[in-house]
């Protein structure tokens, strides 16, 4: 009987998201992931800029959603269809992601409690509408959840088949966020105290291999061993003097814009490119860093509340400002309730913290709560469960 609710919900949750998406979902590929996808079929390459009609290779976006679009794209080729199918995988993705936040949830509470997170969950607003977009965020949390299981499973039980999940889901998130690698460093730290030689290099080399063939890429063409080179442009983007929570629109300096169009080596633009932001970004948190600091307070109390300043579209929507609210209250009152001497949940109240703390040196969109709201619920639950010991003692 449990089994069957269970699929009930996931099932209606898929459908919802699947008409939602028909209905209100993106209709073209823009922004990023729309001028990737078209520069590597007019040019054959994988590169965001255009300097002068020439693409640059790209050291500038994360590849992984890049690379799935691309292939939808080169087998099936009309939108219209690509679309769709992003639609079904994301919302499959995501129907997936849903139960096994259910099962590490149903790690620590009862299934009562934890099927009520997973329905919040499942039908929470900005996930909804998140799946109907073309941006890797669906991904990413999925990816995060499926890690986060496997992780905690590992650590429990020493499971070499949980390693191997989690290190594989580790691989493909370095693929798909820089910032994830902060993540993966400290469960390396975890998995280190197993003092388990055969873990250690399971965890190490699983998600070396995945990403080994784009390290190798990027090696032959700028002559450095990384994923990405975005940092020193987010910093800037998030540090400047017209910089606010959201960071700078895109607006440049004169004397930034002559730098680079003073750029002459094209084959390595991106990553020249973001060195110059790093040097401007340093620049100005070194001239006046009460300033950057104030801000980045800012950008922490907006991150986990809500940006009174925001002038992102549709950020004041009723079903965006009013769950995200409910959220963070929830959220500290979970911290009240939950288990101090939980091992597990102590791990996920320092990862919703470093999140934060990282994501706020640099700029906070309205998507980024995605990233931490699985975090949120395993804290939230605490909370949740208090008010189900109490209901059901009378």
């Amino acid at each position: 009987m449990r089994n069957k609710i269970i699929f009930g919900i996931l099932i209606f949750s898929f459908v919802s998201n699947i008409f939602f998406s028909i209905r209100y979902g993106d209709e073209k590929m823009d922004h990023e992931w729309g001028i990737l996808v078209n520069n590597f079929f007019e040019t054959g390459i994988f590169g965001y800029f255009k300097i002068n009609g020439e693409v640059t290779p790209s050291l500038y976006m994360p590849p992984l959603y890049a690379f799935f679009l691309i292939l939808l794209k080169l087998f099936i080729g009309e939108l219209e269809t690509v679309l769709n199918i992003t639609y079904i995988v994301q919302s499959l993705l995501f129907v997936f992601s849903s139960y096994y936040l259910f099962k590490i949830i149903n790690k620590f509470y009862s299934y009562r409690v934890s099927l009520c997170m997973m329905i919040i969950y499942s039908f929470f607003p900005l996930n909804i509408y998140a799946v109907s977009q073309i941006s890797s965020i669906i991904f990413q949390t999925s990816f995060f959840i499926f890690f986060l299981y496997y992780m905690i499973s590992f650590l429990e039980y020493d499971n070499s088949i949980d390693i191997i999940n989690a290190s594989s889901f580790a691989g493909l998130l370095i693929l798909l966020r820089g910032e994830f690698i902060v993540t993966f460093l400290i469960f390396l730290f975890l998995v280190l105290n197993k003092k388990k030689i055969k873990f250690i290099l399971i965890y190490l080399l699983v998600p070396l291999l995945i990403i080994s063939p784009y390290l190798i890429r990027n090696y032959k063409v700028f002559d450095t061993i990384t994923i990405t080179k975005s940092f020193g442009y987010n910093l800037w983007k998030g540090n400047n003097d017209l910089a606010k929570v959201a960071g700078n629109p895109g607006i440049l300096s004169d004397k930034i814009k002559s730098d680079l169009s003073n750029i002459k080596d094209l084959k390595k633009h991106d990553l020249i490119r973001d060195e110059m932001f790093k040097s401007y970004a340093l620049e100005n948190l070194k001239n006046d860093p009460l300033k950057y600091f104030k801000l980045y307070i800012k950008k922490i109390l907006s991150f986990f509340f809500l940006d009174l300043d925001s002038l992102y579209p549709n950020y004041y929507n009723f079903f965006h400002l009013v769950p995200k609210v409910l959220i963070s209250i929830l959220t500290l009152f979970g911290l009240i309730y939950y288990d101090k001497k939980n091992y597990y949940l102590n791990i996920v109240l320092f990862l919703l913290t470093v999140n934060i703390l990282l994501f706020s040196v640099f700029f906070i969109l309205p998507r980024y709560s995605l990233a931490i709201l699985p975090l949120q619920m395993i804290i939230i639950t605490a909370f949740i469960d208090n008010l189900f010991r109490r209901k059901y003692k009378k």
